[in-house]
């Protein structure tokens, strides 16, 4: 294999049959071996090589024809949405993908498909058999013919739910933390106020019989128990 810079690489390549009708599609893949120290036998076991690391990687992988339908996937694909690779099979990408999501995903995949570009990368959400979502970072990209036309869309999915899982919870702590911070800077000031409503109150000397001594007494005791929520707070 040689490169726009004229460098040779070695690769190991792959053809595989995805579906057997009459236009006999195959799926071709390559692996750099380029720095690897392969001995030569290892090209006669190139098939099952490839076939291992598609059925075994922990990545979902899925392969869609021109018309944007499942032609194959491995069976870590089917395991992220809960179904059998047989089910899979018989759905199409905009079936298992989150309604809010499907728009801007279409649209990616469509400039792939006209040759406006020829790979994209964006988080999604699946919609799983029984109802769940799963968000994954998709990496897709176009398999075009020797003419540039587009003939399969190869899509490789990763699972992230459990980490965006993990990134709210680390947004809602800090959302608390910052409004634990801000209340008790409210409370701090609020205490500082009671404080002087409080002094004042006790510098008010009036005699008993004086039909203001209970409206003072009852302001002295709110300003107390406010005073002690406050302090609460800090």
């Amino acid at each position: 294999w040689q490169n726009l810079e004229a460098n040779l690489h070695r690769i190991l390549p792959e053809a595989r049959i995805v579906d057997l009708d009459p236009s006999q599609q195959v799926f071709h893949s390559f692996f750099e071996i380029t720095s690897f120290n392969v001995v030569p036998q290892m090209y006669d076991t190139g098939r099952p090589v490839f076939r291992g690391i598609f059925e075994s990687t922990s990545a979902g992988v899925s392969l869609t024809d021109a018309d944007g339908l499942f032609v194959s996937c491995n069976p870590a694909f089917a395991a992220m949405l809960g179904r059998t690779v047989d089910e899979v099979l018989r759905l199409s990408p905009a079936l298992i993908t989150h309604p809010d999501d499907l728009p801007a995903e279409q649209a990616l995949v469509d400039q792939v498909r006209s040759g406006a570009r020829d790979r994209f990368s964006h988080p999604k959400r699946y919609l799983r058999a029984d109802g769940q979502t799963v968000w994954v970072e998709l990496s897709f990209a176009a398999v075009r013919d020797a003419a540039g036309r587009y003939e399969h869309g190869l899509g490789v999915s990763v699972n992230v739910t459990e980490r965006r899982q993990l990134e709210e919870q680390l947004r809602q702590a800090q959302k608390m933390e910052a409004i634990g911070r801000m209340a008790g800077g409210i409370a701090h000031d609020f205490n500082n106020l009671l404080t002087a409503v409080l002094g004042n109150l006790s510098l008010m000397e009036l005699p008993a019989d004086d039909p203001n001594h209970a409206l003072v007494l009852a302001a002295e005791q709110a300003g107390s128990r406010a005073a002690d929520l406050s302090r609460k707070l800090l």
